[in-house]
């Protein structure tokens, strides 16, 4: 049976931006409603590396999540901000994935995800071939980071972000893969699968199946947020065929969680409870 977690993102953004819920509130929801787990959106309030930066602090942590039943199923750092497709020089990223690499790490947590981090609008003279170089191998020394610390990296492509089409994706990955890291892979998220595949989500999960490491689910009705970002909507409201994606979805990918991904949703607290419904003859 798969796990299922949810992610702690939206209840920092949106409509939580000014009154988040706290990381503890959110243990205590997730075990009330029978989850496994929690995917830690490592930004203030919520644990990160700079509230949590002593051994003793990362313990309490981990001994919080576990006194509620519960695991981390990944951790989302806080990469933006930094450059990765636009320069040939990626130490200013790489000293930020290190340092929450660590902390993940720290905390017990098996999966990191990276994206292409900068928009797209700025980026329209610089040829695809060098951009895919230039991720390759900055997700390279992720992913040996990673290793080195028992972790898995998981890329969340997106649509608003560089290198998101089928065969940008499949180049990337190849190319990391070729240099041995076997822990990098594709995270499926449903709803950027589904803008980045124009509704074709089915294909390009047949497409990524065997490099596909990590899963995020939702439904989305195919549109784009004013930052380009694929619309996460609760389950039901959007146009996902789920009676046709999750058979497939178990079938071809081997991992060990589904991760409920409802990111700047005003009413994700409400979900909470109808997500698990919802997914439960799923995942069984």
């Amino acid at each position: 049976m798969k796990r299922l977690s949810f992610g702690s993102w939206p209840f920092l953004h949106g409509a939580y931006r000014d009154e988040p819920v706290g990381f503890h509130k959110l243990l205590h929801r997730l075990q009330d409603s029978g989850y496994d787990g929690v995917e830690l959106g490592a930004c203030r309030p919520h644990p990160n590396p700079d509230t949590h930066d002593t051994v003793d602090r990362c313990s309490h942590v981990r001994v919080e999540v576990a006194e509620h039943g519960l695991a981390f199923s990944g951790m989302a750092p806080n990469l933006r901000g930094h450059s990765l497709v636009s320069t040939d020089s990626h130490e200013l990223y790489l000293s930020a994935f290190t340092r929450f690499a660590d902390f993940a790490a720290a905390i017990g947590t098996p999966t990191i995800r990276v994206d292409t981090v900068e928009p797209l609008v700025h980026l329209a003279a610089i040829p695809v071939a060098v951009m895919i170089d230039r991720a390759t191998r900055a997700f390279a020394e992720c992913s040996r980071l990673a290793a080195d610390r028992g972790m898995r990296v998981a890329w969340e492509f997106e649509p608003h972000l560089p290198l998101h089409s089928a065969e940008q994706i499949l180049a990337v990955t190849q190319g990391v893969r070729s240099l041995g890291y076997t822990n990098f892979g594709i995270m499926f998220d449903v709803a950027h699968a589904h803008v980045s595949s124009n509704g074709n989500e089915h294909e390009l999960l047949r497409q990524f199946s065997r490099y596909i490491n990590h899963v995020h689910l939702c439904d989305t009705d195919g549109t784009q947020d004013e930052c380009g970002i694929s619309r996460h909507l609760p389950f039901g409201q959007g146009c996902i065929d789920f009676q046709r994606l999750l058979p497939d979805v178990t079938g071809l990918i081997d991992v060990e969680w589904w991760t409920i991904d409802m990111c700047y949703q005003d009413d994700a607290w409400t979900t909470i409870g109808s997500a698990k419904r919802f997914l439960e003859p799923f995942r069984k």
